[in-house]
């Protein structure tokens, strides 16, 4: 009989977004007769729970979200570290795995610190442009300090080169780097997406976004957009599919800019592909990101992207696959006004996001990790 790795994965919550999934879709793939797989959650409860396989060992510091008692657990610094050092070490008491991984910057890296010795091996991802996007900072005392835990890991995995070279130039180190994408399950997708849609409403374009309603993401700037195509008029709709901190400021913001008779806010939903089908144009308006697995999502369904020009989105979009553009609203709605009504266009880009989806291979990547751990 095989004798299977023990892995520990570690992760803050399951609460949230891109990162979230692909971890939880990662998970369902895993191959369970090689390995042996324990998660530590520092926080339990989230929207992508639910969709975490039932044969998962979970370990959870903290039940619930427990926003108050986060907030100062990660901000009250004299006590911080302190707290977090004894609940992992409590949790993990006489427990020793052949590999822990930290799958995400910040809390969860900080908490793998903590227990390195209990493995042979160490590994973490970096799922963001840490130089534009410096979120995981808070965690640390300074930035040599953060990079003082890189240096100690086996291997450090980024979901994009951009996202690896800006992790260079931020912390100057350049060894046990390794690129590897997120799992994009292109056949589970569609036929998610061929489920039916009760909400279409009308003959009008559809622009969609999906994604935390979170500063990064910018969706105060798709709204300016929105105002731009209003006032220039075109008939359109937009749909936006998440929750967020930012949601009620949002749809105040449209009301200001007098776009809520364009702008449906439809909340977090656990299957956006069917959207995304019924959608004319994807369109990502972010400050940052590491390698934004909703627009290989939306490629996935033949969907065209219109994407600002992030870390991630480069890679995938270049060559013609879709529409890359500056941050300004104007210049962003100046690549979607002309789109909006040449359907030959759109048509193109359909067949040119099919074709790019067509190299998304879930089981090459899960080689990639399997190597790493």
């Amino acid at each position: 009989m095989i004798q299977r790795k023990k892995i520990l994965f570690i992760h803050e919550s399951l609460d949230g977004g891109g990162a979230e999934k692909v971890f939880v879709d990662m998970l369902a793939r895993f191959d369970r007769r090689s390995y042996d797989i324990t998660l530590l959650l520092l926080f339990g409860g989230g929207t992508h729970t639910q969709s975490l396989p039932e044969d998962i060992r979970v370990i959870t510091l903290w039940t619930g979200k427990h926003r108050g008692l986060r907030w100062l657990r990660w901000h009250f610094l004299a006590t911080r570290d302190v707290m977090l050092r004894q609940a992992v070490c409590r949790a993990l008491e006489g427990k020793y795995f052949d590999t822990i991984v930290s799958f995400l910057e910040g809390p969860a890296l900080k908490a793998h610190s903590f227990v390195l010795d209990c493995a042979k091996r160490n590994a973490t991802w970096v799922h963001a442009n840490l130089e534009t996007n410096h979120w995981s900072s808070y965690m640390f005392a300074d930035t040599d300090s953060e990079a003082a835990v890189y240096i100690k890991m086996d291997a450090i995995a980024f979901v994009s080169e951009g996202a690896r070279d800006a992790f260079k130039r931020q912390f100057g180190i350049s060894e046990r780097l390794h690129i590897v994408h997120n799992i994009i399950d292109t056949p589970v997708i569609r036929q998610k997406a061929a489920e039916p849609l009760d909400e279409v409403s009308g003959k009008r374009p559809v622009i969609i976004n999906v994604g935390r309603l979170e500063v990064q993401k910018r969706q105060d700037r798709l709204l300016h957009v929105v105002s731009i195509l209003k006032q220039r008029g075109l008939d359109f709709e937009v749909w936006l599919l998440g929750t967020g901190r930012l949601e009620k400021d949002l749809k105040s913001l449209a009301l200001r800019l007098g776009v809520s008779d364009r702008v449906r806010f439809l909340g977090f939903q656990s299957n956006p592909y069917k959207f995304m089908r019924a959608a004319t144009l994807f369109l990502l308006t972010s400050d940052t990101e590491g390698w934004p697995t909703v627009v290989c999502e939306a490629l996935s369904v033949g969907l065209p992207v219109v994407s600002t020009r992030v870390t991630g989105a480069e890679e995938l979009l270049g060559g013609g696959i879709g529409v890359l553009t500056g941050l300004e609203p104007e210049e962003i709605a100046a690549a979607v006004e002309p789109l909006l009504g040449d359907y030959a266009a759109l048509a193109r880009m359909r067949d040119n996001a099919l074709h790019r989806a067509s190299e998304f291979d879930p089981e090459a990547v899960l080689s990639q990790i399997y190597s790493l751990i």
